[in-house]
């Protein structure tokens, strides 16, 4: 099918347009830059800030795989947090926007990115689809931010939402953090270590998108951690094994994680533990089983 997908050139989005290639899908991009070239997808321009877009971009499309944000990993100034926000947020309405303006569309599939962050922090709760939000910061961004994909629910189109986990995958995300870190021998476990982390290999995560896409049984909110979550302290041990370093110093405290990172420390002190059996269910299957299996991939 002819696929549109927001923030294609990035972390996931440049892998997934790669695969979406491979399956035979034409893929539409979109940037904010006029005139812009991407490698395996024909780019049209938009302006979210201005709810505008070039509306030949949703010529023939039958899909939308809508990624774009503004990274959480950068500190967070009461400006910043607004542009975490509005990217999520006026993307998904430029759309809704453009589409409601047609005399009639195509699209029959609306897949968004969401994040774990929608639920509260607990070290002790699996969390299913059906679970509420919290109440902090990234709670709120991730409940607008699914609130605004639901919209296009009245144009008749499938939604999914996939609640995203810890990404792992080379050169960005939070590899991208702590590699070099590790790198120098100097890993260890975040604040008391215990925090649940639901992961999930870049690979996996760009084959459930594309199987959001293809499903129309794929609806509504769906977890994306992948089906083995584990601690913060587990993850930084295993990722000191897989780059072959020692793994011996005490943990950082949760103090000095704020001093350094303000606000910005929620990411690393956060615990979501997530259920995959809303994917499993529905036929999906992890090609990343393990946090091992996934890091010795990622550095083998």
């Amino acid at each position: 099918m002819k696929v549109l997908v927001t923030g294609a050139s990035g972390f996931i989005g440049s892998p997934l347009v790669k695969l979406l290639n491979s399956r035979g899908h034409e893929v539409i991009a979109l940037s904010t830059r006029k005139n812009a070239t991407m490698a395996g997808a024909q780019t049209f321009w938009w302006n979210p800030d201005q709810y505008e877009m070039d509306e030949n971009a949703l010529h023939g499309v039958e899909g939308i795989i809508h990624l774009a944000g503004a990274t959480i990993s950068k500190r967070w100034t009461p400006t910043y947090k607004q542009e975490i926000f509005d990217s999520r947020t006026r993307t998904a309405e430029t759309l809704f926007r453009a589409i409601a303006k047609l005399p009639e569309h195509g699209i029959k599939s609306f897949v968004s990115a969401s994040a774990v962050g929608y639920y509260k922090s607990d070290f002790d709760k699996t969390y299913a689809e059906t679970d509420g939000p919290g109440t902090d910061f990234l709670a709120q961004v991730c409940t607008h931010w699914e609130a605004a994909s639901d919209k296009l629910l009245q144009l008749n189109i499938r939604v999914a939402k996939l609640r995203t986990g810890i990404v792992l995958g080379r050169g960005g995300g939070v590899l991208g953090q702590l590699e070099p870190v590790t790198k120098l021998g100097l890993g260890a476990p975040l604040g008391s270590g215990k925090q649940w982390m639901s992961w999930i290999h870049l690979t996996d995560l760009c084959s459930l998108f594309v199987f959001a896409l293809e499903n129309d049984a794929a609806r509504g909110a769906l977890n994306a951690g992948g089906p083995a979550p584990v601690t913060n302290k587990a993850l930084s041990k295993a990722l000191a094994k897989a780059l072959n370093r020692p793994f011996f110093l005490p943990a950082v405290p949760e103090f000095a994680l704020k001093m350094a990172l303000g606000e910005m420390a929620t990411i690393a002190l956060m615990s979501q533990k997530t259920s995959e059996e809303k994917t499993h269910a529905l036929g999906f299957s992890y090609q990343f089983k393990t946090i091992d299996a996934a890091l010795n991939d990622l550095y083998r």
